[in-house]
């Protein structure tokens, strides 16, 4: 796992706040912000979202359903719309961090309730409370 990796699941388990975490995005230059959206991108492939579960994303991101990246993700199967969304204008970068993080943060807990509930060597899902 990289460093952003790293941060971006201690955002979307709340080990980080997301403010904070918004806040780093915000922060980073333009190429590390789209490095940050690819591994993201990456982290939310590999955790087998389901339809219920963009739905619930949505709804957590509190993003406008008419914004660019939430039509996408709706719009487009998983794959095609990350590749869509990662090819979004510089304006459209946090809205598409604020999206995928909150669909990730679903994503990765509905897949750790299911099948890491009685513990699991996932890296991820086993960090100390302090990052």
């Amino acid at each position: 796992m990289n460093s952003n990796q790293l941060i971006i699941n201690r955002i979307s388990q709340n080990i980080i706040p997301f403010a904070e975490g918004l806040q780093w995005f915000v922060d980073l230059e333009e190429t590390e912000q789209i490095s940050v959206l690819q591994d993201l991108r990456i982290c939310y492939e590999q955790s087998h979202p389901t339809d219920e579960v963009v739905a619930l994303g949505l709804k957590k991101s509190k993003l406008k359903s008419t914004f660019t990246p939430c039509v996408l993700i709706l719009k487009f199967p998983t794959r095609q719309a990350l590749a869509k969304i990662m090819e979004l204008p510089k304006g459209e970068r946090i809205k598409s961090f604020c999206l995928l993080i909150s669909l990730f943060s679903i994503a990765d807990k509905v897949r750790s309730d299911k099948y890491c509930k009685d513990g699991c060597s996932h890296e991820w899902h086993n960090f100390s409370t302090k990052p």
